[in-house]
């Protein structure tokens, strides 16, 4: 039998979690979590709107991060941020994820100060 933390797809430690919400995210950076928080998108879109707490993904950077970090990738709407996500999963990195709706989620059901675009 899997052990709760193998099989609970709501823990950011947890190998089957490749999503988690604008909601955990924000309790994470408010609770003061260590964690990885990288923007997928690019320059120009930073420049209209980014997370206080995110940055900009540098490939280099992130791939010199541990393989057991907690990183939470980021994008406009969720799509490119899950497909960092899967790749650094295909990669070795246990506790990657995306935050679904990105931050057009965040902007809507978080941080209206953020602006939507």
């Amino acid at each position: 039998m899997p052990s709760h933390d193998e099989d609970d797809t709501t823990n950011p430690e947890s190998p089957a979690n490749l999503e988690c919400s604008v909601e955990e995210v924000a309790a994470w950076l408010a609770a003061g979590t260590d964690f990885s928080f990288i923007d997928v998108r690019r320059d120009e879109e930073w420049a209209l709107a980014h997370i206080e707490g995110a940055e900009l993904a540098n490939v280099e950077a992130c791939l010199a991060l541990p393989k057991e970090r907690l990183i939470v990738f980021t994008c406009h709407t969720g799509v490119r941020s899950l497909h960092a996500a899967k790749h650094f999963r295909d990669n070795g990195f246990v506790r990657a994820c995306s935050m679904a709706g990105g931050i057009e989620a965040w902007s809507l059901r978080v941080d209206s100060a953020v602006p939507l675009y």
